[in-house]
């Protein structure tokens, strides 16, 4: 996400990283992505300064991107589908050219909501792809650290579609 920024506007990544750091840590530690908004406003807020973006357009862009992109499918999300093909890598049950696209399929509404809605995504799609239910427990084992990066990756996300919004 940061190179994507870097890719497509003038904002240098170190910049990026910089700025981006403070959330990044707040998210991950907490493993909550609602609390870091605030903070990711700020941040969009102090990048778009540098590109003579007044604060009033800011604030309206964001105002209304913010709360919208919230909702969207999250990158955090992303480690629910990667769980699920471990899964299925673990147990030996190769997907067939056919389960791919149901899994791509039933994946996608996996993306949406939070880190703590994976359970119910996970539980789904063992279901859906015939993966046995025994790898729940072993998502339950590792969840208190995944949360943390789904959070983490959520932010990035929000904040580069953010960005990359309010630049347009």
């Amino acid at each position: 996400f940061p190179t994507l920024v870097t890719t497509l506007t003038s904002v240098s990544y170190r910049h990026f990283m910089k700025e981006l750091r403070a959330p990044l840590l707040l998210a991950f530690t907490t493993g909550n992505v609602l609390i870091v908004l605030p903070f990711i406003i700020e941040l969009i807020k102090n990048i778009a300064s540098h590109f003579k973006i007044t604060k009033e357009e800011s604030h309206k862009t964001l105002a209304t991107a913010i709360p919208i992109l919230y909702n969207f499918p999250s990158a955090g999300n992303l480690l629910v589908m990667l769980f699920v093909l471990f899964t299925s890598s673990f147990y030996a049950h190769p997907f067939t050219f056919f389960d791919h696209g149901t899994f791509i399929f039933s994946s996608l509404f996996s993306l949406f909501g939070s880190a703590s809605t994976s359970i119910n995504a996970v539980i789904f799609l063992l279901d859906k792809m015939h993966l046995p239910y025994d790898a729940i427990s072993l998502f339950f084992s590792v969840m208190p650290l995944t949360r943390h990066f789904q959070a983490m990756a959520t932010c990035v996300g929000l904040t580069t579609v953010s960005l990359l919004i309010l630049l347009a």
